[in-house]
Parts: structure tokens; C-alpha cells; sequence
């Protein structure tokens, strides 16, 4: 399910943040470091595994892109007490004056309002993108379970849509008889299938971009 919140952060001196409670332990946030990529990734596999049944980092890829393109480091932010037990992954499209975010909540750290801190921490970025650029700032973010569900209503976010995840273990030898005759389902490579995969997402799921389907493949 994708929500946002229920207005726009303004661009003047006070988030909508400051109307709510914050916990009271002590949590900081940092963006991490290339050493914190296998924590980063255990913590967000094992949100999603939970959620949707499958894991989205294999365990040296967010390490690899992190490596090869250390300007990613920037799109993360983990979060503790002394040790990483939640991480936040952001996207910023400042032409569309929006921040999207999901947030993963290790499974030890639970109970502790952690999920209230990392939406409030998120509502802090998308008004200081707002102050930063003199627009308004909408925050959206997608979540699969309940207790994330009652996170964002608490604190007046919309549900804007409902999505159905679809996935397929392709390990299973019997998902290959049940595909039609003279197509064969093989793993996504990198460098190979990019252009297929991206008309394919193109013309499937391009209604679902607001501001309309991309026209060329971006590098």
C-alpha cells in the first residue's frame, strides 16, 4: 500500500513533524559507511522477507553498488542507539517536490515506537528539502504490515494506493512446465536485460506514474 502524508511540507520554519510526541529513547541517524552494508542488508532482507516473502538485496549487492557508486550512500540513513537497528532508503525527485521512503525496523527493536521515530525522521528531511528549495514537499512512502499501517495512520497519512506484489522463485523446476511453449524463464543479468526489463515495466506499469511514463531508458 502506498500513503503520504496528509499535506505538504511547507517551506517556512516549522515541519508538520513538531505537532506529534516523539519517543523518548535516544536514537541517532547518520548515513552510513561502506562497512555497515552487510548489517544494512540483513536488517532490510529480513523486513522483507517477512512482508513479501523474499529477500531484495543479495548479500554482497549492496556493497557492490555502494563501491561502485558511493553517491547511493546518500540515499540511506541507519539508525541506533550504538548499534545499527533500523535503516531508512530514500528517493528525492525534487522536480516533483517529493520524497519517497521506506523504512525497515530490525526485528530486536521492535516495540520501542522505532517506526514513529524513522517516519518523523523522514517528515524532518522532506521540510528541509522544502525550506531548501522555497516549494512544497509531499512524503510518500509504501508498507506491507499492520504495525507500519497504524505508524502512518497516527500520524495522518493517506492511503493513495493498493498494490498486489507478485514474485516467483524461478529455483523451482516446476514453474518452467507451467510457462507457455517457446518461452523459458531465466534470471535477470545485469548489462544483458536492462533495456527488455525497463520497456516491459514501461508498458506495464507505466498508469502508475503520475507524472507519466518516462520516454527514454535512463542510463
Amino acid at each position: 500500500m502506498k500513503w503520504s502524508s496528509p499535506d505538504t511540507h511547507d517551506c517556512g520554519p516549522k515541519s508538520r513533524a513538531s505537532s506529534h510526541r516523539s519517543p523518548t529513547e535516544p536514537m541517532e541517524f547518520r548515513r552510513p559507511v561502506l562497512e555497515d552494508a552487510p548489517t544494512v542488508t540483513a536488517i532490510i532482507n529480513e523486513c522483507t522477507t517477512e512482508d513479501v516473502g523474499m529477500a531484495v538485496y543479495s548479500k554482497e549487492q549492496l556493497g557492490t553498488e555502494w563501491r561502485s557508486d558511493p553517491d547511493r550512500l546518500d540515499d540511506f540513513e541507519v539508525a541506533g542507539g550504538g548499534r545499527i537497528e533500523a535503516v531508512l532508503e530514500f528517493e528525492t525527485n525534487r522536480d516533483a517536490a517529493e520524497v519517497y521512503f521506506e523504512g525497515f525496523v530490525a526485528r530486536t527493536a521492535r516495540g520501542r515506537e522505532v517506526g514513529t521515530r524513522l517516519v518523523e525522521h523522514a517528515e524532518g528531511r522532506a521540510a528541509a528539502l522544502a525550506t531548501e528549495t522555497g516549494r512544497d514537499v509531499r512524503l510518500v512512502t509504501n508498507v506491507m504490515n499492520d504495525d507500519a499501517r497504524s505508524v502512518l495512520e497516527a500520524r495522518g497519512f493517506d492511503q493513495i494506493h493498493f498494490e498486489y506484489a507478485m514474485w516467483m522463485d524461478l529455483s523451482d523446476i516446476t514453474i518452467q512446465k507451467e510457462v507457455v511453449e517457446g518461452l523459458e524463464l531465466t534470471p535477470y543479468v545485469v548489462g544483458r536485460d536492462d533495456r527488455a526489463m525497463w520497456q516491459v515495466m514501461r508498458e506495464g506499469f507505466g498508469d502508475d506514474w503520475e507524472e507519466g511514463r518516462p520516454t527514454e531508458m535512463e542510463p
